[in-house]
């Protein structure tokens, strides 16, 4: 396949020296001194690192195709989108002081040891572990893919080749540097996609656009003549998206990497602040074009296609040289950032969690497994990547995975009265639910809105339950 992209040779050099100086600082200069280093940066994080972090992994490939294809399908609807986005961030932050504090009480650094800590539970742990475990092989896969889409666009090299080179160097510096690495090559690549969306609102107010700025304004609007279907679509938003929240590990592990409780609770609050800003790009720009042919492409293919004639329009018109490169360095940054946090929070989960294999094991062991774990999981997530290109569909399922775990862990940190059981069953029952849906009828969404309901009804109702069984056991004694 033939790149369908020419790039100069200062555009080479862009992307080269990008590069070097991701794996430079990823592997040499950010390498964890120890577990806890790896892990959660020894809770020493200040704001500004924090926060880049944050956005930097938040602005992933999903995020980006998943709003500019709303932007292209269904117009204002993103907007509604990016609210719910803020909300999660919001609803986070209400609750990161609490996290901090019983980080400090209990010795824990991941989200589910937090679980086995609150019910003393060790099957809650697991079960927390699981979930995020699938989850983010899942948001793993989905980066893979968008990784492969772009390289093939770019080199015309194959999609599986690109996945290889790129998924090797992620891997490498993550790997290398855990939490540590993460949060610095993060810092980096999110300076990257600030100048990319910049980018974005200069061609969409600067007149470049297909659209003439004096229009975009009429093409501002539902794209679908369905005002229930858009209703669907932002209650989806606001119920599955903003309580996978609370119940991500890696919000999770940027809580507890925090250097204050008030410090955590800022760096959430204004990531739900600066997010709506990249939605609002990325969406715009997939509004720009509603009602352009695709033409057999796939939409992140075409959204890429359409952010590249933007380069070379931009390019052309203030004879800036290597603007494209830049461009694919950004696609490159958006890409890669989310990879790293997604690969480290897996490994960690399966490690420490799922099968407490660091359990009694030595500094040296647990940072030495989880970096092979890593690379296996890594392993994992560019096979399933090969095998489901759809990145909508991943991104579903992972959400899903992650907003079951919301009631048992944003309750769990309100109220010291809900319980063991309460918190398990609701945790096991919607899960169990959601696979069977999922693979007997072939219905993810149908699986993921079912999961996440059923874990709100069994976590409420179970104390009614038990006392509507106790008097039954009573009177039948």
């Amino acid at each position: 396949m033939h790149p369908k992209i020419p790039l100069e040779s200062a555009d080479w050099l862009i992307i080269a020296v990008y590069f070097v100086v991701i794996a430079v600082v990823g592997i040499v200069f950010a390498k964890a001194r120890d577990y806890d280093d790896f892990l959660i940066h020894r809770g020493k994080t200040r704001l500004l690192l924090l926060l880049g972090s944050s956005l930097s992994t938040l602005v992933g490939a999903g995020t980006v195709f998943s709003m500019f294809e709303l932007g292209y399908k269904r117009g204002l609807l993103v907007i509604g989108f990016g609210l719910a986005f803020s909300f999660g961030l919001f609803l986070t932050a209400s609750v990161a002081e609490r996290i901090k504090y019983a980080q400090a009480k209990h010795n824990i650094k991941t989200l589910p040891e937090y679980l086995g800590a609150r019910y003393g539970s060790n099957r809650c742990a697991r079960m927390a572990g699981l979930l995020n475990l699938i989850a983010f092989i899942f948001f793993s896969a989905a980066q893979f893919v968008a990784v492969g889409i772009l390289l093939q666009y770019v080199t015309g090299i194959s999609a599986d080749w690109a996945l290889i080179v790129i998924g090797a160097l992620v891997i490498a510096y993550t790997a290398s540097g855990g939490l540590r690495s993460d949060f610095v090559t993060d810092f980096i690549q999110f300076i990257v996609m600030l100048v990319v969306l910049v980018i974005i609102f200069v061609f969409l107010f600067g007149g470049f656009g297909n659209v003439p700025i004096s229009t975009i304004a009429q093409s501002m609007r539902p794209a679908s003549d369905s005002s229930w279907s858009d209703l669907f679509y932002l209650l989806g938003a606001f119920f599955l998206l903003a309580p996978s929240f609370p119940a991500a590990m890696d919000v999770w592990q940027r809580i507890l990497a925090a250097d204050s409780p008030h410090t955590a609770r800022k760096f959430l609050v204004w990531s739900g602040i600066s997010i709506s800003l990249f939605f609002f790009g990325f969406g715009l720009f997939g509004m720009n074009y509603m009602g352009a042919p695709l033409n057999g492409e796939l939409l992140p293919s075409f959204a890429m296609g359409k952010l590249f004639d933007l380069a070379f329009l931009a390019g052309s018109k203030w004879h800036v040289i290597g603007l494209t490169g830049f461009v694919v360095v950004g696609f490159l940054a958006i890409m890669q950032s989310t990879l790293g946090s997604m690969l480290l929070v897996s490994s960690v989960s399966l490690g420490n969690d799922v099968l407490p294999i660091f359990k009694g094991r030595s500094e040296k062991y647990k940072l030495a497994a989880s970096r092979v774990l890593m690379i296996l999981i890594g392993f994992v997530a560019l096979i399933l990547a090969t095998r489901f290109v759809e990145i909508t569909n991943l991104i579903s399922n992972a959400l899903a995975s992650l907003a079951i775990l919301f009631p048992a862990v944003f309750f769990g940190l309100l109220s010291a009265r809900y319980e063991e059981a309460q918190a398990f069953w609701s945790i096991a029952i919607p899960f169990s639910v959601l696979l069977i849906i999922a693979l007997l009828l072939n219905a993810p969404l149908v699986a993921s809105v079912t999961g996440v309901a059923l874990s709100w009804v069994v976590f409420f109702s179970y104390p009614r339950v038990q006392r509507i069984l106790a008097r039954v056991k009573k009177r039948t004694d």
